[in-house]
């Protein structure tokens, strides 16, 4: 949603003309800013949800994130021979 979003106001700041004095000019931007703040909130409680429910209890973040970084040189090998 929030890629949508960012096409949509790349595709508006190119084209200013088309809707710049229109006379729903208020409601369009109104309607994009509210949809991108309830794009984000959603995100966050979903992220902190996930978060929450994923962290077995007694080990904290950092120790996982530590952990998770031995593949990546295995996913780096793997694509670089093709």
């Amino acid at each position: 949603m929030l890629v949508a979003l960012g096409s949509d106001a790349v595709a508006m700041l190119r084209h200013p003309a088309e809707w710049i004095g229109k006379a729903a000019t208020v409601e369009l931007l109104a309607l994009l800013a509210a949809m991108a703040a309830l794009s984000i909130a959603v995100l966050l409680v979903v992220r902190a949800s996930v978060l929450e429910s994923s962290i077995p209890p007694g080990i904290d973040a950092e120790s996982l994130e530590a952990g998770l970084g031995h593949s990546a040189p295995l996913h780096c090998r793997a694509g670089a021979f093709p």
